[in-house]
């Protein structure tokens, strides 16, 4: 066989311990070099074979990437070359592919816009993302009036459509037996509560988990005990994990579920408000037990004497690590009418959940004058499309336990994410009178329940603070109002009212499964669960209403109504540490490259997509044009989905994507649940 002249090839080589033998060596076209900028090359004059990536096969069937210099063996057939030199270019797959398409794989930090250095575990869309979310409701506090639920006043509930997109049936999932509800009845008479509710995944699964934390009395002792229901998935299943720690006393409770670790799994944050102060607790749930994580216990005095003490605790993500942050709002009343909201943001696990920030919920009016809130709420979003959560504080400057009509004032404020130091963003104050209130029976408002929520489906939050909703801050000016809820939603014309947290709630959740958030509105005295929304069709408008049976305003129940997902209608985005995966799809292969797959439409800031291995950024592509559900984890929904705005039928579980160990740092995986 003769000497091949000088040239550009294609070589696949198998080293057989001492020697490579060159398995195909083919003259090459420009486009069928694997790699055009270092093509494997031979000099005629030298005899040399430079190989700067070759895939190498060994005996045992592994395969990893060398940069080989060859001297050919005279008068072999098939051609063998001496080993000038060879040497592993990776022991990482991962790495081979990236030096297949030439990307320069030498580590250097990962920076933001800005240039500052971002944290080792940042990624663009958090440990976990859900997309599509449909939430199903935990209902507290009340009688659903359907069959199924009417002599409990604890029930799973879901909105389905009818075949129509305007009316709305409600199912009764579950109602747990009363025995395994001993918290059902709260009556206290002010805005503070024995117990609190949240949605978690405790386990990782992309389902949630439904969390009960309360205050017992019992064998002789103060406890704060802790109950979890499972999925829908799994039944329901009711654990009551027995007394987290005992109390001296217990005046108000608040959870929330979040991953503040950032290991893919949700953790339990508890605010205890009791007679002397306010305790933060965190609790952990590991192989079916929950666990109190006693570094991360703080205590924090109160600012004033023999008050009445509540709290409203949430979580979010306002940096670029994957552990979420806590923000608690502490309300203390030293009378009916009178009291003082501060506010704490903690950070996450990783630096023991240091206090970030504490201050009075107060902002400057239009004039500057400071206004301070005497009760106030807190939420977290995304109100300016950047990909990290602001801080959004609503409160009342004044609160009303009797006389005549009034005028409230409303103080509404945002701080900025930690990137941008938590800088003021615009404060809005301004009074509201209810027109309709009848001096006979006057109208009290004591309370601005405060959510922050995606009503038009675009991943970037609007605001919503009691009846009134606010764009977001990317598409509009800070505070320009969106749309009302009507008056009457509020207060029963002609009727007493008392409009506190003890006798109302407002959550929101996409329940009607349309992709867009609804803001969904309990108060007794009309028999009914509100379900707002900005429809694709109708616009701002009332979509549907669960039944309940009346219930008076002078009587709190401390309602709880709970969005949480407790069923496979949702794909999510579960973020991989360990493994990369590679997604093959229709036309596209989404492989690592200098950044990783940048996709429209999914949530994703594509000015974020970056990883460790620079800023250099992949081509962002529209998701209905070039992702199938062919390509997916756990595929297994049944009946019509939305992966990526693409519509389908799916039934089946399958696995079609190939995961191997890799050193990419931002990694998804895509499961449909």
């Amino acid at each position: 066989m003769s000497v091949p002249g000088s040239g550009n090839y294609r070589a696949t080589l198998t080293y057989n311990g001492s020697n490579f033998t060159l398995v195909t060596v083919d003259f090459a076209t420009r486009s069928a070099i694997v790699n055009e900028t270092n093509p494997t090359s031979f000099s005629q004059a030298t005899g040399i074979v430079n190989i700067p990536l070759v895939n190498v096969t060994f005996v045992d069937g592994n395969i990893l990437p060398y940069s080989a210099k060859l001297s050919l063996i005279p008068d072999t057939n098939p051609f063998l070359f001496n080993i000038v030199a060879a040497d592993p270019k990776s022991s990482n797959e991962v790495d081979a592919v990236l030096k297949s398409f030439n990307v320069d794989i030498s580590e250097q930090a990962r920076v933001d816009n800005t240039g500052k250095a971002l944290p080792s575990n940042y990624s663009p869309l958090g440990s976990s993302f859900e997309m599509n979310r449909t939430d199903e409701l935990f209902i507290v506090g009340t009688h659903i009036s359907l069959p199924a639920s009417e002599n409990s006043k604890t029930a799973f509930v879901e909105l389905n459509n009818n075949g129509t997109k305007s009316t709305f049936s409600t199912d009764v999932l579950n109602v747990p037996d009363m025995q395994d509800t001993p918290w059902e009845e709260d009556s206290s008479q002010n805005a503070t509560t024995t117990r609190a509710a949240t949605n978690a995944d405790l386990d990782g699964d992309g389902l949630e988990e439904t969390v009960i934390v309360y205050w017992v009395f019992e064998d002789g002792a103060n406890r704060i005990k802790i109950t979890k229901f499972s999925n829908k998935e799994n039944n329901f299943t009711t654990t009551d994990a027995g007394t987290l720690f005992f109390v001296n006393d217990s005046v108000d409770i608040s959870a929330v579920g979040g991953d503040f670790d950032g290991d893919g799994t949700d953790e339990i944050a508890i605010a205890l408000a009791s007679s002397t102060g306010i305790d933060i607790r965190i609790v952990n749930y590991s192989n079916g037990a929950f666990s109190l994580v006693e570094s991360a216990h703080k205590t924090l005095l109160p600012k004033l004497a023999n008050a009445t003490i509540y709290t409203a605790l949430e979580k979010g993500n306002i940096d670029y690590d994957n552990p979420e942050e806590l923000v608690l709002v502490v309300t203390e009343l030293v009378s009916p009418e009178n009291g003082i909201s501060h506010y704490f943001v903690f950070d996450d696990h990783n630096t023991s959940y240091a206090q970030i920030s504490t201050a009075d919920v107060s902002a400057p009016d239009e004039i500057g004058i400071t206004k301070t809130a005497v009760v106030a709420d807190v939420s977290l979003g995304d109100i300016d499309g950047d990909g990290l959560d602001e801080i959004i504080f609503g409160g009342l400057t004044n609160i009303s336990s009797g006389g005549g009509c009034k005028s409230y004032g409303h103080i509404l404020f945002a701080l900025d994410d930690r990137t941008h130091q938590l800088a003021p963003m615009g404060s809005k104050f301004f009074t509201h009178f209810f027109k309709q209130c009848p001096a006979f029976a006057a109208w009290r408002l004591r309370y601005l329940h405060v959510n922050t929520i995606d009503l038009d489906g675009d991943n970037i939050d609007e605001i919503q603070v009691n009846q009134f909703i606010f764009n977001n801050f990317k598409t509009a000016e800070p505070w320009t109002e969106l749309y009302t809820l009507p008056e009457s939603q509020f207060f029963l014309v002609n009727s007493f009212g008392w409009f506190d947290r003890s006798t109302s709630a407002m959550e929101v959740g996409d329940v009607t499964g349309d992709g867009r958030q609804n803001v969904i509105f309990y108060n007794p005295t009309f028999n009914k669960i509100e379900i707002w929304g900005d429809d694709q069709i109708n616009g701002w408008t009332g979509m549907a209403t669960i039944p309940t049976k009346f219930g008076s305003a002078q009587n709190p129940n401390n309602p709880i109504v709970l969005p949480v997902n407790l069923d496979k209608d949702s794909p999510v985005l579960k973020y991989s540490a360990a493994e990369y995966k590679y997604v093959f799809t229709e036309p596209v292969l989404i492989a690592a490259l200098a950044a990783p797959p940048c996709v429209l439409n999914s949530g994703q800031q594509i000015n974020d997509c970056r990883t460790r291995y620079g800023t250099a950024t992949s081509i962002a592509v529209d998701a209905e044009a070039s992702l199938t559900l062919t390509a997916g984890v756990h595929v297994g929904a049944k009946g019509g989905v939305k992966v990526f705005g693409i519509g389908a039928e799916i039934e089946a579980i399958k696995e079609t994507t190939v995961a191997v160990t890799g050193s990419i740092l931002a990694a998804y995986s895509l499961e449909q649940r």
